[in-house]
Formats: C-alpha cells, structure tokens, sequence
C-alpha cells in the first residue's frame, strides 16, 4: 500500500504494522480490521464534533470580549495590544473550526465484485479507509493545537 502524501514514512508504516497485527489478534478477519478502522473513524469524527463545540463557546467569548459594552467597561483592552491576543484568538478558531469541518467531508470508497462475486479490492479497500484514518487524526490534532493558542489568546487578553 502506497503511502498518502504528508503522513511521514514512519507513522503510515507503524499504521500498517499496526493492522497487520490486528489480523494475528484472535484470528481478526479482515472484515474484523475493516470494522476497527471504521471504529478508529467514528472516534476521531466524534472528537472533531466535540472540539467544534468547544470553538464554538470560544467564538461566544470573542464576540463578548469584542462587544462595544465589553470595551466600555474596560477601555484598557481595547488597545493595540489587547487586540493582538483576540486576533491571535480568531485566526487559530477559524483555522481550527475549519479543520474540524473538512474532517467531516465525506467521500465514500466502494467494494468492487468480480464476475464470481469475489471482492477484487479488499487490500485497496482497507488502504483507503487507514489513510483517511491516519489523515484525519493529524488534521484533528492540528485543529486541537489551533484551539489551545486560541484559549491562550483569549486569556491574554484578559491579563492585559
């Protein structure tokens, strides 16, 4: 199976290594390695849900920090330098809120029959969903980094 462009060499071949291990456990079938993987997504698309939520109370208290009575009540965050930490903020939840919905975009692999009824891609079937898998992950942790610099944005901006 071909490595996916930017996944490293050695995280695609620790994913590979990792299902071929699958197979030895108990007798796994690869149908058994097909369900795991669509676990694996399940939980990574759930996580992305769960992190668009958090972006989204993170956008509530940018709105609230940027609200005209916000800057009446406290003029001294409306300066310049106030305003650096809530960009700072806004562009990391916009880029993380992004990332967030493309791991949601879907688009579907197909099992191919032959004439006898015999799957004829299963080993590029299960190469597709380990490279969304393995993708998805690493745009989910970039979009968890991008939504810690937007937390550590927000609480600048409250200690100026």
């Amino acid at each position: 199976m071909d490595k996916p462009p930017l996944i490293s060499t050695s995280k695609w071949r620790a994913e590979m290594d990792h299902m071929a291990g699958r197979l030895t456990i108990n007798g796994n079938s690869e149908s058994d390695v097909i369900d795991y993987l669509y676990n694996r997504l399940t939980i990574v698309d759930g996580k992305a849900s769960s992190l668009l939520t958090v972006n989204s109370i993170l956008l509530a208290v940018g709105a609230l920090a940027i609200s005209q009575d916000f800057a009446n009540e406290f003029p001294e965050l409306a300066t310049n330098y106030g305003s650096i930490p809530l960009k700072l903020a806004g562009l990391s939840w916009l880029l993380s809120s992004t990332l967030c919905l493309i791991i949601g975009f879907l688009g579907w692999k197909h099992l191919t029959l032959d004439s006898n009824g015999v799957v004829t891609n299963l080993s590029d079937y299960k190469a597709t969903i380990a490279k969304v898998t393995v993708h998805r992950t690493l745009v989910y942790n970039f979009a968890v980094i991008l939504t810690l610099l937007a937390i550590v944005g927000l609480g600048l901006l409250l200690l100026f």
